[in-house]
């Protein structure tokens, strides 16, 4: 009313649908760790449901605690999000892997690579599983695949077979992009069984070691000249 002293009451703010705990402002360097925290979240419910079709972003923003537009700040959708929760464990895993490669045979860093591999799917668990559950973005220049960390992998292996053939080491017979996928689904085979182990048992008590030393031994004994 004019002349009136009373300041009307500004609307109540309510939490959007499907949103956890409010938030403040974020500041500066705290959004790359809400990334992270949004990517640890979504790689959880993952694993809890199976499959990215069963998570949904407002399911994510609720167990983040920020509205859902929250995510699209950080990822353009629910593809590119899951694209790179997947990304991020492949790349730990080229890195496990080049930690590994130093001079030696070229028989001797194959089996080092394989070795890395399945002890870093051992101690990712579920987290190594999940991270099988991505999709190429449909829109992705062909370009850009060869540099993705686990195709980049796949490149390493293929060099070295190269690089074996060529110093009489590897079988001459070899396709060494073929042997590569081959070797690949060796090690990842054994990963995902020793994983597990406890809820899919072996008619016979694993020996963790040993199953990893036969198959690298099954590796090199298919390769070697």
């Amino acid at each position: 009313m004019p002349g009136s002293t009373h300041r009307p009451t500004s609307p109540r703010r309510t939490s959007a649908p499907g949103a956890g705990a409010t938030r403040r402002r974020a500041r500066k360097g705290e959004g790359k760790r809400l990334r992270e925290e949004i990517l640890d979240v979504a790689e959880q419910l993952l694993i809890e449901t199976g499959a990215i079709d069963h998570v949904s972003m407002r399911a994510i923003a609720q167990r983040v605690g920020v509205t859902p537009p929250s995510l699209y700040i950080h990822f353009a959708d629910k593809e590119a999000l899951f694209f790179e929760c997947c990304i991020r464990r492949f790349s730990e895993l080229q890195e496990a892997i080049i930690s590994v490669l130093e001079d030696g045979t070229v028989l001797d860093r194959l089996w080092a690579i394989g070795e890395a591999y399945i002890r870093f799917g051992l101690r990712r668990g579920q987290q190594y599983e999940a991270m099988w559950a991505f999709r190429l973005p449909v829109d992705m220049d062909e370009a850009e695949k060869p540099l993705l960390p686990g195709y980049e992998l796949l490149g390493v292996v293929s060099s070295l077979v190269v690089e074996g053939v060529s110093n009489g080491e590897v079988r001459a017979d070899i396709d060494p992009y073929q042997s590569a996928i081959a070797m690949w689904g060796s090690v990842h085979g054994t990963t995902l069984i020793l994983i597990n182990a406890d809820t899919h048992p072996t008619p016979f008590p694993i020996d963790l070691d040993c199953v990893i030393k036969e198959t690298l031994q099954i590796i090199r004994r298919g390769i070697r000249a």
